[in-house]
């Protein structure tokens, strides 16, 4: 399985070309922050909701705290400063990949949270594509699993061969997630890959591809993301 005729290719961080130090001190910042007050709260928000609600706050969206874009929280500032450590040693490896030059646009750590079971799928939850960054033509994730990943905590699920559609155009683009109908038959799909592994499982995929994940109906998950980008700075 490759990322060029599949969208998407998996390997374990232990064979990456990354420095053990930058490693090691991601691991104890996503850690600190996974065992922190802020995560409990967060879980005791999400256990009091009665209805599934696409929430407006940038804190919380069904299970998942939103780390990286709540500047004002400090762990959350030191997590992203120690997830892009990591994530610039990876810049030449996954444009070799993508066979174009990339760069890191983003990175953040996610704590994904179990929710009531009476909350349905909701936002990147559901089958969708991802819209290019503006100005970019091509544009990959990174996925860092932190914990391990079965099949009730969450795994991404992507869609063999789906990223060589034209994939929506820019942020919010409004065709980006897949009709309810579909979800049937995408779930019956031979090509269709529910990426559970060990902690340390490293997954690279085009998300311009179908794919869905961070459903945990029985365990959280932690996990980081990388997203690169050719789009100019």
């Amino acid at each position: 399985m490759t990322y060029q005729t599949d969208g998407i290719q998996f390997t374990t961080l232990d064979r990456l070309p990354l420095d053990l130090d930058s490693v090691d001190a991601a691991r104890i910042a996503m850690q600190t922050f996974a065992e922190s007050e802020d995560i409990a709260k967060a879980q005791d928000e999400l256990n009091a909701q009665a209805i599934a609600t696409e929430f407006e706050s940038f804190t919380l969206r069904n299970g998942r705290l939103m780390v990286g874009i709540v500047p004002k929280r400090f762990l959350v500032q030191r997590i992203c400063t120690e997830i892009d450590a990591v994530g610039r040693q990876l810049t030449r490896y996954v444009s070799d990949i993508a066979q174009r030059n990339l760069r890191l646009y983003r990175s953040s750590l996610w704590v994904t949270l179990v929710p009531p079971t009476h909350l349905r799928r909701i936002m990147s939850q559901k089958w969708h594509r991802d819209p290019y960054e503006v100005s970019a033509k091509h544009s990959l994730k990174l996925f860092w699993y932190l914990s391990d990943v079965d099949d009730g905590s969450g795994p991404f699920e992507y869609i063999r061969g789906s990223h060589e559609a034209e994939p929506p155009t820019g942020p919010g683009a409004e065709d980006r997630y897949i009709s309810p109908a579909l979800n049937g038959t995408l779930k019956r799909s031979p090509d269709r890959l529910v990426c559970t592994g060990p902690a340390d499982t490293v997954i690279i995929a085009n998300t311009s591809g179908v794919h869905r994940g961070g459903y945990c109906a029985s365990r959280r998950r932690l996990s980081a993301t990388l997203v690169y980008t050719d789009a100019p700075c």
